[in-house]
């Protein structure tokens, strides 16, 4: 290891090297955003964010004709409308999920202590309630309403009669 000559101080590297990161990390940073930010400069797309007279060009532009199905699709069709008229619930023990509103049904899954589920409709008298599939909208999938406490009206749901 070489020693430096006396007339040059000593730096401590383990004390104000980390700080000398933090100040180049925040050099770079702040020309970045200040580069993007700029009137006239470069964002992601290219084209500038504001123009000169602080217009944004891109609010007013035409959408595309075929905009694309822009990423994998989380939904079937249908399925953004059933959750939207549903009511959250927090399931209470562990229930077993059937295929109908009732016992004689077959079981298909069974439930979590502390799930969250959403309820879509409920059988005549509300003692059994229908859950949301996000995997399939037409799913008939009923749970005993005593396992689950639902943020909302039950009444206010859609009573459906076993097929």
């Amino acid at each position: 290891m070489s020693r430096s000559p006396d007339w040059m101080p000593q730096f401590n590297w383990p004390v104000f090297g980390p700080f000398l990161g933090i100040l180049a990390t925040l050099l770079v940073v702040g020309a970045v955003v200040g580069v993007r930010l700029w009137p006239g400069g470069d964002n992601v797309a290219g084209t500038p964010i504001l123009s000169v007279d602080g217009t944004n060009p891109d609010r007013d532009a035409p959408l595309p004709e075929n905009p694309g199905v822009g990423g994998p699709a989380l939904q079937p069709p249908g399925a953004r409308d059933a959750r939207i008229r549903s009511l959250p619930a927090r399931v209470s023990g562990t229930p077993g999920v059937r295929a109908g509103p009732g016992t004689q049904y077959p079981g298909l899954h069974q439930l979590k202590d502390g799930d969250e589920v959403h309820v879509i409709a409920c059988s005549p008298g509300c003692e059994w309630l229908r859950l949301f599939s996000a995997t399939d909208p037409q799913a008939q999938h009923w749970v005993p309403a005593v396992f689950l406490t639902v943020a909302g009206r039950v009444d206010s749901l859609p009573v459906l009669t076993p097929q």
